[in-house]
């Protein structure tokens, strides 16, 4: 099992944390596997800085892409 790190903007932050956003379209640049963790960390862009706030999830599914289709 991998950890992750990851920014997460406000909106989407909340949206996670209260449980309202439950899937992630990400690029696969980091090997992500199923059974990984997930610390998304609100990030303020406005800002540039880090909020303090974080949220732990685990990958439960990875959606392959093949033949340009997902």
């Amino acid at each position: 099992m991998k950890i992750h790190r990851l920014k997460t903007w406000p909106v989407h932050f909340e949206e996670v944390a209260y449980g309202n956003k439950t899937s992630e379209v990400r690029l696969n640049d980091r090997d992500y596997q199923v059974g990984d963790r997930l610390i998304l960390q609100e990030y303020e862009p406005v800002n540039g800085q880090y909020s303090g706030l974080a949220v732990v999830r685990d990958i439960t599914h990875i959606l392959e892409q093949h033949d340009g289709l997902i």
